[in-house]
């Protein structure tokens, strides 16, 4: 993912199935792929529990408009799989295209999980963080959360009302890599035309604060620095949220607990990036 110390991205990847909610995912993947005029690559999984289910004597579906009940076979399902996997194709071919990125998209039956992901260098992951709404307005977990701790490459969730505008904020200090953020933020910030905010932990040192403070104003003049309390994911989504910043941006390191909790940290409108 990186080279020569700096954050290099060739192509992003958006992992799709039944449930995802496409136009969302793929916008916000191309936010992020225009900054360095990246590909994007759709991977439309059906997943195979899905077809297990289907397989089943009297399997039944609730129809996401109506919330009705009704009986589902595999010939059922697949037709279904067909007419989504369509209708990702459009959204991404109409979202690439607007943004003049070139587009792939590979539909097959597959496991969730990361062996169907086939990740290489410098790719980014990006999936939803939660199903697109239901008839009751109900939002499930993605099942794409829980590869979450077992890819090395970077990752993007996006969440319920996701925004490619807005205030770009980031968590930074000046421990190593902390300008490889820095710099990867900036370039999104730029590419949008999106206010860059600087997010300095609390336990910094002084000599470490006047650090960070000068990887700031090496990327960005123009950026606003703000304090926040370290350690505390409730603290930095209030900071985000009181900031109106539609993109969070952190390294691994500063990830407090496994992967599979950083759903916790984005709010509706708030998406997170992990680098």
């Amino acid at each position: 993912m990186t080279t020569k110390g700096e954050f290099s991205l060739r192509r992003v990847v958006v992992a799709l199935d039944a449930a995802a909610d496409f136009a969302a995912a793929i916008e916000m993947a191309a936010s992020i792929a225009i900054a360095w005029s990246a590909s994007l690559r759709a991977l439309f999984v059906e997943d195979e529990s899905l077809w297990r289910l289907a397989s089943l004597p009297y399997a039944q579906q609730v129809n996401a408009i109506t919330a009705l009940r009704d009986t589902v076979d595999e010939a059922e399902l697949g037709a279904q799989l067909k007419l989504l996997a369509r209708r990702a194709r459009t959204d991404l071919a109409r979202i690439a295209e607007g943004h003049s990125l070139s587009w792939t998209l590979e539909r097959f039956r597959a496991a969730i999980g990361p062996d169907a992901l086939s990740l290489g260098n410098d790719e980014l992951l990006v999936i939803s963080a939660k199903s697109r709404s239901s008839a009751n307005a109900l939002r499930l977990g993605s099942p794409w959360r829980r590869v979450l701790d077992q890819v090395s490459q970077p990752f993007l969730l996006v969440p319920e009302r996701p925004t490619p505008r807005g205030p770009v904020a980031v968590l930074c200090d000046a421990a190593s890599g902390g300008l490889d953020v820095l710099d990867a933020s900036a370039r999104i910030a730029r590419a949008g035309k999106r206010p860059l905010i600087v997010l300095t932990p609390e336990d910094l040192t002084q000599s470490q604060l006047d650090a960070a403070e000068d990887l700031v104003r090496s990327v960005d003049d123009h950026a606003t620095v703000i304090r926040v309390p370290a350690g505390s994911h409730q603290a930095l989504e209030k900071v985000v949220a009181s900031a109106r910043a539609t993109l969070l941006v952190m390294s691994r390191d500063r990830l407090v607990g496994d992967k599979a909790s950083a759903p916790d940290l984005i709010s509706p409108s708030s998406a997170l990036l992990v680098l």
